[in-house]
């Protein structure tokens, strides 16, 4: 097994069950309270989300790329979309209030499970660039 597998799983599992519970609560306050962009811009999000989360439960070779680029991004996506004041077409701002402690949470989750996906598919790059590394020396050998 690839160095930082089992880790990059484990994170890909927790950040698809913020997901699933922020897209719930969307489903629940009605997705007509987004504009139609946001609705496609989500739709597309959820479209990555998916992806990587699979990318990783099947231990796919790039993997822990795509979930540190991917969980970056997405993450930022969501802070933009729901942690800012309404700046666009783009905005579901809870930050002005009307946001009910379930989607607030539920939206932490999601930006928290994106971030430690993140950060443990940076970790399971380096983990399997040292092992290459550590490795070399003794084929020269």
């Amino acid at each position: 097994m690839r160095p930082g597998n089992r880790a990059l799983q484990f994170a890909a599992l927790f950040f698809a069950v913020g997901a699933v519970l922020h897209n719930y609560d969307h489903l629940r306050r009605g997705t007509d309270t987004l504009s139609s962009e946001l609705l496609w811009v989500g739709r597309a999000g959820i479209a990555l989300s998916a992806a990587l989360i699979v990318m990783a439960l099947i231990r796919h070779r790039y993997a822990p790329h795509a979930a540190a680029i991917g969980g970056v991004v997405l993450a930022a996506g969501f802070v933009a979309a729901h942690w800012l004041p309404t700046w666009s077409v783009f905005s579901d701002s809870f930050v002005e209030g009307g946001a009910s402690a379930l989607s607030q949470v539920a939206s932490m989750l999601e930006i928290v499970g994106a971030l430690v996906f993140a950060a443990t598919g940076y970790y399971a790059y380096r983990a399997r660039r040292t092992s290459r590394s550590v490795a070399s020396p003794a084929r020269a050998a």
